[in-house]
């Protein structure tokens, strides 16, 4: 699937100046498709390393336990034999789960600017009050030592780049042209526009959907990918609820 943060990647890869990278995002907008599918395996091949900070117990407790970014690395380089040097991406995905790593992310920017750093997360903010409150400890967040980056669901041009990349191009072009689209495509973009509305911009979902050929088939598909998606952010809600319940209640 094709997304336009490529461009945006591409851009802070290719940058003198660059800092680490935090990207945020809502659950299942595709973070962290975004960056290990699309960038990391086409730009950096078998040069990357994806550290998934909700599953690997063992980085998370030794980054938690260690404010030292040199003793991390060190971690790094033993446990995962990697290379850390400016050709090699170090990406940490679900940042929420070890806010270790974006305090240290001022010092990633500070002692080892020329590492290529990539950080995701959801509800990153909000782990950071909880935890702040919890532990009476302020968290200095890395003010102007970061790049950010906000990922969304796909827009309608985005839909439409996966959908049919014929009609993105031809809009697209007469756009620049600014010459008038002629009303027989116009009508079918407007029924394209309709599609879009009912299945949304999730990742997921426009994947599920572009994977039938039968119209109806995929429509059902998608629908129940939606609904999968919706009860699992209602999960999330009431996560959300509780902290607020507990932390900003009188």
């Amino acid at each position: 699937m094709r997304r336009k943060y490529l461009d945006d990647l591409i851009e802070w890869m290719n940058d003198p100046r660059r800092k680490p990278l935090m990207v945020w995002g809502a659950r299942q907008v595709g973070k962290s498709y975004l960056i290990e599918e699309l960038f990391a395996k086409e730009y950096f091949k078998d040069r990357y390393l994806k550290i998934d900070l909700s599953d690997d117990v063992d980085f998370v407790e030794f980054a938690e336990n260690n404010s030292n970014l040199e003793k991390v690395l060190e971690y790094i380089q033993l446990h995962y034999n990697f290379i850390l040097d400016e050709t090699h991406l170090l990406f940490f995905d679900e940042a929420q789960e070890c806010p270790s790593i974006v305090k240290m992310l001022k010092h990633f920017n500070e002692k080892r600017r020329e590492l290529p750093v990539i950080v995701t997360g959801s509800l990153v903010r909000l782990r950071i009050h909880r935890d702040s409150k919890k532990t009476n400890k302020k968290f200095l967040f890395p003010v102007g030592k970061i790049n950010q980056l906000y990922v969304f669901p796909l827009t309608f041009d985005e839909f439409l780049m996966n959908y049919n990349e014929n009609k993105y191009n031809y809009v697209k072009n007469h756009f620049e042209t600014k010459d008038p689209i002629d009303k027989v495509i116009h009508d079918e973009l407007i029924d394209d526009f309709r599609t879009y509305m009912f299945v949304g911009g999730m990742p997921e979902v426009v994947d599920t959907f572009l994977a039938y050929k039968d119209k109806i088939s995929a429509f059902k598909a998608s629908n129940k990918k939606i609904k999968e998606i919706y009860d699992d952010y209602l999960d999330g809600y009431g996560i959300i609820s509780d902290i607020y319940r507990i932390y900003y209640s009188k």
